[in-house]
């Protein structure tokens, strides 16, 4: 990894490789470490940018515009695609990239489709939602929140691992399980909460999905409990050029738990 210096903070990121440029945007409380089944794959055929977003994986929180109500800073889904787009100045590429977002990675792209339009060659949204946190969404998450407070990390892994894999890879694949363990306890406390109280206020993005200017790809795994398949179906119709693909054998983090399948869709649709 390097150091590339953005506003206030040095975010830390993998780039790798030439030609298009892939950025891949990690979910939440994860970090670049999640795509790592990927990097292998495309790194000789793109130019592949995998950070850790701001107060998650080794990239410091920094300096926030926002604390929360309860004292805890935020940092809301267009502040980390600020980030990105300030990262991508940085790295001095004036290509128009193929974004490649999971989970909260999705909800950032959104907001990045929305502000950069032109920078954008085509988007991968992967197991994410287009809608707001309900309100009882949003109160369970400030409960997690005063968990973390008053526990630490390790709280965000008890609440997130559960819903993060398939049965499947519950049984079969406890390393994995294991993996994503570490990376979420890898984080500051700080640097989770503020992404949490950013997912908790974020804006429902369904009005605008059909004003994305690049082809989609949606992409998610068929034992999904967070971003349910028929939800993610319904926003085939809403979004004007589109693909669909349900990765078989896998639950929210269907980039590790079907690298497989995964990989190889990305592939034929990244080489068209």
């Amino acid at each position: 990894m390097k150091s590339v210096h953005i506003g206030d903070i040095d975010m830390q990121v993998l780039d790798e490789g030439s030609g298009v440029p892939l950025l891949m945007v990690h979910g939440f409380p994860l970090n670049h470490t999640m795509w790592r089944a990927q990097l292998d794959e495309f790194v000789p055929h793109c130019r592949v940018i995998v950070p850790d977003l701001r107060g998650l994986g080794r990239t410091p929180l920094g300096a926030v515009p926002t604390i929360d109500r309860s004292g805890d800073p935020v940092v809301s889904m267009e502040h980390h695609a600020d980030d990105l787009n300030r990262l991508l100045d940085a790295l001095h590429i004036d290509h128009q990239v193929i974004f490649c977002g999971l989970s909260m990675g999705g909800y950032i792209g959104w907001q990045f489709t929305q502000k950069y339009p032109d920078r954008l060659l085509a988007l991968i949204a992967c197991d994410t939602r287009a809608v707001a946190d309900s309100t009882e969404q949003a109160a369970a998450r400030m409960k997690l929140a005063a968990q973390i407070r008053e526990q630490g990390v390790s709280a965000a892994a008890d609440a997130m691992l559960p819903k993060l894999v398939s049965q499947k890879t519950k049984d079969q694949r406890p390393e994995l399980v294991e993996q994503l363990r570490q990376m979420i306890l890898q984080n500051s406390p700080e640097g989770v909460l503020a992404s949490l109280h950013g997912l908790r206020t974020r804006e429902d993005m369904t009005e605008s999905l059909s004003q994305i200017p690049a082809e989609t790809l949606l992409v998610v795994g068929e034992e999904d409990a967070l971003a349910p398949p028929a939800e993610m179906e319904g926003l085939v119709d809403l979004i004007p050029t589109v693909n669909w693909l349900v990765v078989p054998d896998a639950g929210h983090m269907s980039p590790m738990e079907n690298s497989t399948v995964f990989n190889q869709a990305l592939m034929q649709y990244i080489t068209r």
